[in-house]
């Protein structure tokens, strides 16, 4: 399972509740594909989407340093699929991740 909020410089923002599956190579190299179910509220020049429910879905390559930090490079598409309607423009996204093991954060 994976969890994350987002937002962009004209206000809009998107959180989401997932899945995740990772594969590594040699030990360092990881190579993940997502899948999850998205509210999407768009800020005042934000993109209209056709409706606030979107299916979030994207590939991201890391690199997973001791202690199990990890950076990443990610690629996302959004959309309805015309589920929720006839107007469904999606989006594309990509950018970079830090990401640090939940047992780092919640340490006793």
């Amino acid at each position: 399972p994976f969890i994350g909020v987002d937002g962009t410089s004209d206000g809009s923002v998107y959180t989401y509740l997932g899945l995740r599956l990772d594969a590594y190579f040699a030990k360092r190299i990881l190579l993940s594909v997502n899948v999850a179910p998205t509210l999407y509220v768009p800020g005042n020049d934000g993109k209209d989407l056709g409706s606030n429910g979107v299916l979030r879905s994207g590939v991201e390559l890391g690199y997973v340093f001791d202690g199990g930090y990890q950076v990443g490079a990610y690629f996302t598409h959004m959309s309805h699929g015309k589920v929720l309607g006839s107007f469904n423009p999606g989006t594309e996204t990509a950018g970079a991740t830090f990401s640090v093991p939940i047992d780092k954060i919640f340490k006793k």
